[in-house]
């Protein structure tokens, strides 16, 4: 009884997670829809740009084509949407560029794409396929005029069959200042064609007839086919198998026990104890279902229950609840919830039990698999009442053998009695426990970011042992809410600055390349090449002090410096093997600068100052 802890500390444990999810995370999550991150694997949306010239003169205005690919199936909001039915994200194409002067972007005529919802059906104005926009860039009218990078980045809304999600993607190109302009490849840059119109224009003059496409939401969804009898039970079924999911399977061990000391009291306590379990994950899936109608009502779209783990801050959050309750089934402390298994307070008791129910059934959700995504196919184009029974049925299923349990608690005296392998059970299962904690904690894309992430876990696992074992009831009480109090604020501190995702750079990192590097060289640009490594200390305070900095960019943008990282974390990266057989250095941090006054490269070593830089990029621009 040592390392105990009373169902208030769990709620206190509880509240801390939400602590640290509303003050540490409100930059990892803005909406419940997906973020698709820079770099992403398979984006919705990728985007590549062109521009008209290669080599621009002083004075001259020149295009840049922005090419967004979109996925097949998927459709992106124009600038100008429209629709009465939802109010989707109109598409913003910006280009930053400096000294020089970037225009308004002009966009293609978009298409009208029809939505049925619920036999509500509203039309919008989208783009699909390859689509191409144009951004009118003219260079300063002023001699010396640096070569210019220009960075464009697209945000908007994307929808699918499935749902609809943000999308937001960067391009940055550089285009040379010369004697003359030099006009690009046809092939590489496609004729502006007619008809383009700003966005303040297509919101005035929309095209007046919607065309020929028309796409319902559930056209071509899973399980699009399926009756309404057939969905009912396909979801029952997805239900029941919900209880042996990876995600669910760690908690067996722990209901097993609680069933077995129900079975020891008297037959009514078991019945309600256990339907009070039933009825904590079925109220999870009314939940889903009420959110899915209001959803439908108010935006048009489709709740899906898979959505909320597309979302940062609810990722976390779920990833320390497992391992918090491995650290339970470790033993470091043991939940005591008000008696609610051993004859306690009734009311705490079935509090407990839905408490319980309700957990489990969001821990299946990641694990739903296909069953549930043919289930949610086809309940995108019904009634709203058909929708709710779909989600219904899938409580009702994943309830049913817990109800069944608590109805004939005799079925329970078939169990093993309880001994050593319960224990050993309980404590392999924690196991499992980790390992999803830190898959869920890997699908937040960045390195950087799954790091700290994972980091934290161990600090949040270590701030629950100190509340767990370092008191006990026999502890005074003011000392062991010292305690305790102590660890929360820890754990708070701790995830409001090592939780939050890590700020895009403000420089436009190209990545390192030594063909590239020579080519830039060889211009006559000045040119920077960062080395670093993930595992140098000194590499992320130099960072931190000098390059993270925004007056940095903007002095490096200023000079038209362009700017390499390179990355020397393991032995056989690129980068690793020209800093230590190349150039002969022990290891990074060490950058180089490149420019038309410098014979061989400048070199800094080690931390330097920001003016330190700039003396050094201004050196290699034959400026004092």
């Amino acid at each position: 009884m040592e390392n105990v802890m009373h169902y208030g500390w769990v709620r206190s444990v509880i509240l801390s997670i939400a602590i640290i999810a509303a003050v540490a995370l409100p930059a990892a999550s803005q909406s419940f829809s997906l973020d698709i991150p820079l770099g992403a694997d398979s984006p919705l949306v990728t985007v590549s740009a062109a521009a008209s010239h290669t080599t621009v003169v002083p004075g001259q205005t020149f295009h840049v084509a922005v090419k967004a690919k979109i996925r097949e199936g998927v459709w992106l909001y124009s600038p100008a949407p429209r629709g009465k039915l939802s109010t989707p994200r109109p598409l913003e194409i910006v280009a930053t560029a400096g000294e020089w002067s970037a225009g308004q972007t002009m966009y293609p005529r978009p298409q009208w794409h029809t939505i049925d919802i619920a036999g509500i059906v509203d039309s919008t104005l989208t783009y699909d396929n390859t689509v191409v926009f144009y951004i009118p860039i003219t260079v300063p009218d002023k001699p010396g005029a640096d070569s210019g990078g220009i960075q464009i980045t697209l945000t908007g809304q994307t929808c699918d069959t499935a749902g609809c999600y943000d999308a937001e993607e960067r391009v940055v190109i550089t285009v040379q200042v010369g004697p003359t302009p030099i006009a690009a490849d046809p092939e590489t840059y496609p004729a502006r064609p007619t008809g383009l119109k700003t966005a303040a224009q297509w919101r005035t003059q929309a095209p007046s007839e919607p065309g020929t496409k028309a796409a319902t939401v559930s056209a071509g969804a899973p399980g699009a086919d399926l009756t309404t009898w057939m969905a009912l039970a396909l979801a029952l079924a997805a239900g029941v198998t919900l209880n042996v999911m990876p995600c669910v399977l760690p908690v067996i061990p722990i209901k097993i026990m609680s069933l077995l000391q129900q079975a020891r009291q008297s037959r009514r306590r078991s019945i309600t104890l256990g339907t009070a379990y039933a009825a904590g994950i079925l109220s999870f899936f009314l939940l889903g279902g009420a959110i899915s109608m209001i959803a439908r009502v108010t935006s048009g779209s489709v709740f899906n229950l898979n959505e909320p783990f597309k979302v940062p801050a609810f990722i976390i959050a779920m990833a320390l609840l497992l391992v918090g309750s491995a650290l339970w089934l470790f033993n470091v402390f043991t939940l005591v919830v008000g008696g609610s298994l051993a004859g306690g307070a009734p009311r705490q008791g079935h509090l407990g039990s839905i408490g319980m129910g309700f957990v489990t059934a969001v821990l299946a959700t990641p694990c739903s698999g296909p069953v549930l995504a043919a289930v949610f196919g086809w309940s995108q184009g019904r009634p709203a009442w058909a929708s709710g029974a779909v989600f219904a049925a899938l409580g009702v299923g994943m309830a049913a053998p817990h109800a069944i349990l608590a109805g004939f608690p005799g079925l329970l005296e078939r169990l093993p009695k309880p001994g050593i392998w319960m224990e050993r059970l309980k404590q392999g299962m924690a196991f499992i426990l980790l390992l999803v904690a830190v898959w869920l904690i890997s699908t937040l894309g960045s390195v950087a970011w799954v790091g700290w992430v994972t980091a934290y876990a161990v600090v949040f696992g270590a701030c629950l042992w100190m509340a767990g074992t370092w008191v006990n009831f026999n502890t005074p009480a003011v000392k062991r809410r010292t305690v305790r109090v102590v660890a929360m604020i820890i754990a708070v501190a701790a995830g409001a600055s090592m939780l939050p995702r890590p700020a895009a750079s403000a420089i436009p990192w190209r990545p390192f390349d030594a063909a590239a590097v020579d080519a830039a060289a060889a211009t006559g640009e000045v040119v920077l090449v960062k080395f670093t490594a993930d595992t140098c200390t000194i590499c992320k305070i130099l960072d931190l002090r000098v390059y993270n900095r925004k007056a940095t960019a903007a002095a490096l943008a200023e000079r038209g410096v362009v700017a390499f990282v390179a990355d020397t974390t393991q032995r056989d990266y690129p980068a690793n093997i020209v800093l230590v057989k190349q150039l002969g250095e022990p290891g990074p941090p060490v950058t180089l600068i490149y420019g038309p006054a410098v014979g061989e490269p400048i070199r800094l070593r080690g931390l330097f100052s920001r003016d330190e830089l700039l003396a050094a990029l201004d050196r290699a621009r034959g400026e004092s």
